[in-house]
């Protein structure tokens, strides 16, 4: 194996110390939006249009996922449609209390902190035998959707002058 328990713990550690500087930079960013906010009603404007366009592209694009979904349960292709895919991914889980016995027994305690996402990510290399694997399909719409906009109608020059 070309790296020990200890490389990992180091490598969590420099991922939990990431998380947190992120953490800390999300939140002042925050704090100073907001005081933009109070200050600017024309950037309050542009701050409720963008959370209004990212409602309405979630739950289109939530529509789309449940589309595709429905149309690979009725004829099992992973490609319903050009612009529409199903991926299909490996969904790892495990009964925690043995997992917590089974490191305490084999002394890796200082695994016990880490978070389920990263535990995930030796677990099945540390402890196979308490690791189940089950296949999650998940619907994918493509980034470039420019093909699918519908020709504008021509503009018409204002009548009058």
């Amino acid at each position: 194996m070309p790296f020990t328990m200890q490389d990992i713990n180091t490598k969590l550690g420099d991922l939990a110390l990431m998380r947190h500087a992120h953490e800390a930079a999300t939140t002042a960013r925050k704090m100073r939006r907001e005081w933009i906010l109070s200050q600017d009603e024309d950037y309050q404007r542009l701050e409720d249009d963008v959370s209004y366009f990212e409602m309405e592209v979630g739950r289109k694009e939530e529509e789309l996922r449940g589309w595709a979904m429905a149309m690979n349960q009725a004829t099992g292709s992973k490609r319903p449609h050009p612009a529409m895919g199903i991926r299909v991914s490996e969904k790892i889980s495990w009964d925690e209390p043995k997992v917590v016995a089974w490191l305490v027994e084999h002394n890796h305690r200082s695994l016990l902190g880490v978070l389920p996402k990263e535990f995930k990510l030796v677990a099945p290399v540390l402890c196979p035998d308490l690791i189940t694997t089950a296949p999650v399909a998940t619907a994918t719409i493509a980034s470039d959707l420019d093909v699918y906009i519908p020709a504008a109608p021509p503009i018409e020059p204002p009548v009058g002058d």
